[in-house]
């Protein structure tokens, strides 16, 4: 019996059916289980992939109404022939080393409902990188030998770029900056700035005289706005979490605060504003622990991922990004080029709004 070609990462937040059913959906459709050929029992692929049988199971009833497998009575599960499939086309969705995140994670999966609802096989990529910052790109290579109607980059990143172009394959970016290499059809845009006129002129209304930036590495910044209402502004780089699990990212700013408060009070600016929703969380934790309270001694606002955010005292103040409302909203865009004459690029922006909250009040 012949290994699978994909395996089950159980330290992501991915379903581990759903894992399942996207390595063999895609094993199938890239011809390594042929048309007709019996696959593997339940019981052998829960031994192959260390998991229980309830996995395998909902995996293949997937399959099943997808049209792609049949099952034979005393026979087992037989991949079922091309010709009978269900779908219009076929459309990847490439997920680059970030299936831990949320935001990403939920794009994906309301971009997918959308289109197979409306009669497009979706299937996803996942493309991991080593500690070189090298792609490793073969299961795309290996799933692009197979005709895709459209691939979705869920993060924008050269390497897959070119790989996609250089095939001849349409594909569109989501990220900050579009592509501009052949074959790219569109550009779903994140902007994480959009919140910041609104956010600016509640600190001014506020009377916020100077604001302290805590931020993880590569997060944005809306210093440039605020000092241009006269606002002073200084960050603080926090150490990088060990790992990017919610707790750890929000004992990274527990510790932070500790320590920094065991030497006095006279650094609290008006207004902590923090790259990250549970860096919040872990602050709030520490200045409440140490009795500074919160809006009346200092003002906290963050940004948020919508449905993810951690259970705080009160309502944050935030910039909300609603990966659910987003993920809708591409997918509307997608369907338009798909269903369209696919001369007009895809187009869309998913940005961040600005709420009040109790911590800015």
């Amino acid at each position: 019996m012949k290994q699978p070609p994909f395996s089950i990462e159980r330290h992501t937040q991915r379903d581990l059916s759903t894992q399942m059913t996207e390595g063999l959906r895609n094993a199938i459709l890239t011809g390594f289980y042929k048309e007709g050929e019996l696959l593997p029992k339940i019981l052998d692929w829960a031994k192959m992939l260390g998991v229980s049988i309830r996995v395998p199971e909902a995996a293949v009833a997937t399959l099943v109404r997808e049209g792609l497998v049949v099952t034979h009575p005393g026979v087992g599960c037989v991949v079922r022939p091309r010709a009978t499939s269900i779908w219009r086309g076929h459309v990847l969705l490439v997920m680059p080393d970030s299936t831990t995140v949320y935001h990403a994670n939920i794009m994906s999966e309301r971009i997918r409902k959308a289109l197979s609802e409306s009669g497009w096989l979706v299937s996803q990529i996942d493309v991991p990188h080593d500690s070189d910052g090298e792609y490793d790109l073969s299961r795309l290579e290996f799933a692009l030998k197979h005709p895709v109607e459209l691939a979705i980059v869920l993060a924008s990143r050269s390497p897959i770029e070119s790989l996609l172009s250089s095939s001849g394959t349409n594909f569109a970016v989501y990220g900050e900056k579009p592509c501009v290499l052949p074959h790219c059809v569109g550009h779903i845009r994140l902007d994480l700035e959009a919140a910041i006129p609104d956010f600016v002129r509640h600190c001014t209304e506020a009377d916020v005289r100077d604001v302290l930036q805590v931020w993880k590495l590569g997060a944005p910044k809306a210093s440039r706005a605020l000092r241009k209402a006269g606002i002073k502004v200084t960050t603080w780089l926090l150490p990088e979490p060990d790992g990017l699990r919610p707790e750890a990212v929000e004992r990274t700013a527990i510790d932070a605060f500790k320590a920094r408060l065991a030497k006095g009070r006279d650094w609290l600016p008006d207004l902590f504003f923090f790259s990250d929703d549970y860096l919040a969380a872990g602050a709030i934790t520490a200045l409440l622990h140490e009795n500074v309270r919160i809006p009346e001694d200092v003002r906290l606002v963050s940004i948020y991922n919508k449905g993810l955010g951690p259970v705080t005292w009160d309502t944050l103040a935030c910039w909300e990004l609603d990966s659910h409302t987003g993920g809708d909203l591409a997918a509307r865009h997608i369907l338009a080029w798909l269903d369209g004459d696919r001369r007009s690029p895809i187009s869309c922006t998913i940005g961040t709004t600005y709420r009040r909250g109790s911590t800015f009040s």
